[in-house]
């Protein structure tokens, strides 16, 4: 599975910086979410070593004030 990659199931995986770049905040920002656990549960994944975010998961969980 790569970056951005649509799986059969609809979900939408995006690597960190992608994924700070869909929601207009830093890099940082998004690493911080992961640590402090601020991210929806189930939506951040280790692939090969990388995190990557399931757009998805984000999408129905977060209010859409972002």
């Amino acid at each position: 599975m790569s970056a951005g990659e649509v799986t059969q199931d609809k979900h939408e995986y995006l690597t960190v910086p992608q994924f700070a770049k869909r929601v207009h905040r830093d890099r940082q920002t998004v690493y911080g979410w992961i640590r402090t656990r601020k991210m929806p549960e189930g939506s951040v994944l280790m692939v090969h070593g990388h995190l990557e975010v399931d757009w998805t998961v984000w999408q129905n969980h977060v209010p859409k004030v972002l």
